[in-house]
């Protein structure tokens, strides 16, 4: 245990964008074992899933972009049930398409969405399929833990569904035609005004995190207050406020929910207020939480901006989100996504059909609140 702690120390570093005490620098060395430690300490010497290596492996460098999946498929332990095959007939584009579908229709792997980002490297790539080329962004969704339940319905509500309606009227019915993805899921309303952005910060402010975190909290609780009603309770508001900068997780080595990922505790929100008042008195217990505090929201905050939508929820999403975009739920997803409508096809396509932009955190929506309200399922075409 003590030794797969030290390796997690300078990976937790690298993942948290590289904001954690210097303390931790001395580790770097670990970071250059050979792969296949690293590869045995990280999942064992047995093969495991598709979804689990692609979502796990760093770019390698592959002069073939193909290879970033093809070099997978040896250690893979599903590879005759997805029925896929290396094939270096098809361009990059269509492999990575043929696998995602595969991923999608056969095991329902909803989790490969939330690694979906724009721009892609990779030309003529559908928005529901991930650039494997590009290095991997800090998801919401972290595969390993399942924090999350968005596109869920809670056992309560399972019930009452069953009992009311007779059937299950959330079951997903996945399918691809050609590049287009058909998924069930339900519309939360669209984004209404845009917040804070990661690329809004010069590199002298990320330099300086301790203030840039102070900073950017008092930005994110003005763009709340002006912007954000779905919230009832004082409690309600407070926990917008602190949760969705952190996206709700905290970074922890050790403990009961999980190694690295777990929901934020009220540890977190000492460390908040302590960032929020600096004149509180200190001790050792809060400094050490709001580094940790410090370190999620920053890796969170890389590559996203805030948001609120028009149903008065405070979200945090891709970078490249617009005004009028769409945030939604799909069935059996864990996070919810933010997805733009496309402009109107031919009299054939008389449906409406979406880009997907990437995953995002809506306070309030997280662990499937968006199914309370009898919220209307319909066929999402994502192109």
């Amino acid at each position: 245990m003590a030794f797969s702690a030290l390796i997690e120390l300078p990976m937790l570093h690298v993942n948290c964008g590289n904001v954690l005490t210097d303390r931790i620098k001395v580790l770097a060395p670990i970071q250059k074992c050979q792969p296949r430690l690293i590869e045995a300490w990280g999942t064992g010497p047995s093969p495991q899933p598709l979804t689990t290596r692609m979502l796990r492996a760093k770019k390698f460098g592959a002069t073939d972009a193909r290879d970033q999946i093809y070099a997978l498929f040896g250690m893979t332990s599903d590879i005759e049930e997805l029925g896929i095959t290396v094939d270096y007939i098809k361009s990059c584009a269509e492999s990575y398409t043929a696998v995602a579908a595969a991923l999608l229709q056969r095991q329902q792997k909803m989790e490969i969405l939330s690694r979906c980002r724009n721009p892609k490297a990779q030309k003529d790539l559908p928005s529901w399929v991930p650039d494997w080329s590009q290095p991997a962004p800090v998801m919401i969704h972290d595969p390993r833990y399942g924090l999350f339940s968005a596109g869920r319905r809670t056992m309560t509500q399972k019930l009452f569904a069953r009992f009311t309606m007779g059937r299950n009227t959330m079951k997903q019915k996945l399918r691809v035609e050609v590049k287009t993805l058909f998924a069930r899921g339900s519309i939360l309303g669209s984004v209404k005004q845009l917040g804070w952005s990661s690329d809004a910060v010069s590199e002298e402010e990320w330099e300086t995190s301790p203030q840039l975190v102070r900073t950017g909290l008092g930005i994110i609780s003005d763009f709340f207050n002006t912007n954000c009603t779905a919230y009832r309770t004082l409690k309600d508001q407070e926990d917008a406020i602190w949760r969705t900068p952190i996206a709700d997780m905290e970074v922890g080595l050790f403990g009961p929910n999980g190694r690295f990922n777990r929901r934020a505790s009220a540890q977190m929100r000492n460390a908040f207020e302590a960032f929020r008042n600096p004149s509180l008195r200190p001790n050792e217990e809060t400094e050490q939480c709001k580094h940790r505090y410090l370190a999620c929201m920053l890796a969170t905050f890389l590559g996203r901006r805030y948001f609120s939508t028009s149903t008065g929820h405070l979200g945090l999403g891709p970078l490249d989100v617009r005004v009028g975009d769409v945030v939604c739920g799909i069935i059996d997803s864990s996070v919810p996504f933010v997805i733009r409508q496309i402009g109107p096809g031919s009299r054939e396509q008389s449906k409406t059909q979406y880009e997907l932009v990437g995953e995002c955190y809506v306070h309030g929506i997280m662990d499937g609140e968006l199914w309370q309200n009898k919220s209307e399922i319909e066929e999402l075409i994502l192109v």
